[in-house]
Order: structure tokens, then C-alpha cells, then sequence
């Protein structure tokens, strides 16, 4: 007996979506992510890790998220309008990151609260001798690792989970051409476990290959693998620094900021709520 075939999902459906939207605009994203590669190699090679490095960074990355946002809901020229589109995500990814900081200092502040619990009388004796307290913060972290990788996880949760329910910021602030933060917590509403699962099997492996590229772009050039010795490197040699981190932001954005791009924008179309249409 033939067995029927497995219903549609959105989740499914949005997976599949994205790893096609790679594969057959594969001269767009390509020709994006070299772009803001290029930008960044000069930009590094003119005024070093500068605040006009970081604003080409930030700016690339957010241009080539709306260009790829963009061409996956389907918009006849993703460039255009790319300034306003790229403000707009600056702008919410901004609000998002303000909010993922607060969460991560509240998880640090109860971390540093249980690591240094059992040393309360030396820290009251220390009173304001900082240098005395900061060695006893040291050796409370030194003899309970466990707790601030725990802290840590659990950190790294919270921000996967705030993450998520923001996840429609960027495509509806595309479609809606205005920025939209709050309103796609309400858009996630009940489809939290969909959208997180649909990350989790597309994006943690692409994340990893896109690690193992990067690493392969740092060793071919001779840099170290680890990340004390690939700061000094940067230090030492610049043009060397600069070129790793354009093969990095390369890799990144035409593999893995594409993927995030195409799932999250074939999610918001899949998974809006019918009494909000798109915007003519």
C-alpha cells in the first residue's frame, strides 16, 4: 500500500523556500555579500577597526538584509528604496539588540550574585578596596565554572527565545516600509515553536558550515585559529586581518545572512496573522 505523502507545513514549506531562494539567486546574493566584502576590506585597510569601519560594517549588513528580505517576498527590485529599507533595520535591530543587552546584564548580575554568595563576608571585609573584591570575584569564578556556564546557557536561551518573537521585525518593516519592533511580537503569537524549530534545523547547521569556512579562509592565509593569537594577528598585520574578515563577511552574508533572510521572510508570509494584510 502506497504510503500518502506528508502534508505541507509552514515550517517545511519556509525551509525548503529559503535553501531554493540561495540556490537560484545565488548571482544576487553573491554579488551582495562581495560587495560588502570589498567595502570592508577597504575601509579596514584605510582607517583600521575605526568607527567608519564599523559604520560600513553595520550599514553593509544591514543593506544586504533588506536586499535579500526584499527579493524573498517577492519585490520586483530589491534595491530599491535599499536606503530607507536599510535604516529601518538599523534602526529595529537596534531596539532588539538594546533589549537582548538588558536581558544579558540581568543574567550576569544574578550570575555574579550566586558566584560570589559563598564569599560574603570577604566582600564585606574588602568594603570599597576594588582591587581586593575584583580578586575575590576571580577566584569565586575560578572555583564554581559550572555556574557561569550554566548562567551563560541559560543566557543564550532567553536571547534565542526574544530573538524569535522578534523575527518578523525585519521583513514587516520591509513589506510595511516603516519599522516595525513590538507589533511582531504579536505576529509571532502562537507560532513561537514553529518559527524557533524552523531556525533551529536550517540555521544551526548553516551557522556551523559557515564557521568552518571562515576557519578554512583564516588557516589558508596563515593566521591563528585561536582568539588571543587572531587579535594579536590583527595587530600585526592588517591588511592580513583585513582580508580574513572579508572572507569571513563573505561567507556570512552570502550563506547564512541569505538563508536567515529567506526563512524569516517565507515564515512572516506563511505565518501572519489574515486581518493583517501587506501593505499595497
Amino acid at each position: 500500500m502506497a504510503t500518502a505523502p506528508t502534508p505541507p507545513t509552514p515550517a517545511r514549506d519556509s525551509i525548503g523556500a529559503a535553501l531554493r531562494f540561495v540556490r537560484d539567486r545565488w548571482q544576487l546574493i553573491g554579488a551582495t555579500a562581495g560587495v560588502l566584502a570589498l567595502a570592508q576590506l577597504v575601509a579596514m585597510l584605510l582607517t583600521g577597526p575605526s568607527l567608519i569601519w564599523m559604520v560600513v560594517v553595520f550599514g553593509g549588513f544591514a543593506a544586504a538584509y533588506a536586499i535579500f528580505t526584499g527579493a524573498a517576498l517577492g519585490a520586483a527590485n530589491p534595491r530599491q528604496g535599499l536606503p530607507g529599507h536599510a535604516g529601518r533595520l538599523v534602526l529595529g535591530m537596534g531596539i532588539i539588540v538594546f533589549f537582548a543587552a538588558i536581558v544579558m546584564i540581568m543574567v550576569m548580575f544574578v550570575a555574579m550574585s550566586v558566584l560570589i554568595a559563598p564569599y560574603g563576608p570577604e566582600v564585606q571585609a574588602a568594603g570599597e578596596n576594588q582591587e581586593a573584591v575584583r580578586a575575590i570575584m576571580d577566584r569565586a569564578a575560578a572555583a564554581q565554572p559550572d555556574v557561569l556556564f550554566w548562567f551563560l546557557m541559560a543566557g543564550l536561551v532567553l536571547l534565542f527565545v526574544l530573538t524569535t518573537r522578534f523575527y518578523f521585525a525585519a521583513p514587516a518593516s520591509v513589506e510595511r516600509q516603516r519599522v516595525v519592533v513590538f507589533d511582531s511580537w504579536r505576529l509571532t503569537r502562537g507560532s513561537f515553536v514553529r518559527i524557533a524549530l524552523s531556525r533551529i534545523v536550517l540555521l544551526l547547521p548553516a551557522l556551523l558550515f559557515t564557521g568552518a569556512l571562515q576557519s578554512l579562509a583564516a588557516i589558508g592565509l596563515g593566521a591563528p585559529s585561536d582568539v588571543p593569537g587572531l587579535v594579536a594577528y590583527s595587530q600585526s598585520n592588517r591588511v592580513g586581518f583585513a582580508l580574513i574578515y572579508a572572507f569571513a563577511i563573505f561567507f556570512h552574508v552570502g550563506f547564512f545572512s541569505a538563508l536567515e533572510a529567506a526563512l524569516s521572510a517565507n515564515l512572516y508570509r506563511a505565518l501572519r496573522p489574515a486581518d493583517r494584510p501587506p501593505a499595497a
